[in-house]
């Protein structure tokens, strides 16, 4: 391939499943920039996430604005929203486990506003709980699960969208760090 230019870092990148499309985070003198196949683009002052779609066609990524710099601790203090396809979404204290749906129809993630972990769907608060640990799409993007936690407490519970999580009926779990769905999408682990 062909030498791009030279960034001072580059801490986030991904690329589509066909590998016809690649994305990166650049970090240029105090900014970051977001690079598509080659290309720079935005230049912002924190961009923390990128993800492309699994074909490589639609992408989102993280933007932090407003930030207090303190010594070399970035980011503290942000507004940060998503940007997908070019549109911006909501503002919240912090985003992750930015997430696009395996046929790349859609897109989830993982927002903090005042103390409350929230679940966005393509662009919607979707469902708010103590804490979110993992988001996950079924295999045939029809499903979006969630574990989730109490606070103060050290089980875990599996909730699915449009499902409102019964705890009293949904066995707990110990030490669980990510969800996995079966190939076939009928099972999580």
């Amino acid at each position: 391939g062909k030498k791009g230019e030279t960034y001072t870092a580059i801490p986030f990148w991904a690329a589509s499943n066909n590998g016809n499309t690649f994305a990166y985070i650049a970090k240029k003198d105090k900014q970051y920039a977001l690079v598509l196949d080659q290309k720079e683009g935005l230049v912002r002052e924190i961009i923390t996430d990128v993800q492309l779609s699994p074909d490589g066609t639609r992408f989102a990524y993280v933007v932090g604005e407003n930030c207090q710099t303190i010594e070399d601790d970035e980011g503290k203090g942000c507004a940060y929203f998503l940007v997908q396809d070019g549109q911006e979404h909501k503002r919240y204290e912090s985003i992750q486990k930015v997430i696009f749906s395996p046929d790349g129809k859609h897109v989830a993630y993982l927002a903090e506003d005042s103390s409350r972990n929230i679940v966005i769907l393509d662009g919607v608060e979707d469902a708010t709980y103590a804490w979110v640990r993992d988001i996950l799409f079924s295999p045939d993007s029809s499903r979006l699960a969630y574990l989730i936690q109490d606070l103060g407490s050290f089980e875990y519970f599996v909730a699915f969208r449009g499902q409102e999580a019964d705890q009293s009926n949904t066995p707990s779990y110990g030490g669980i760090e990510n969800l996995v769905f079966s190939p076939d999408g009928n099972s999580l682990a």
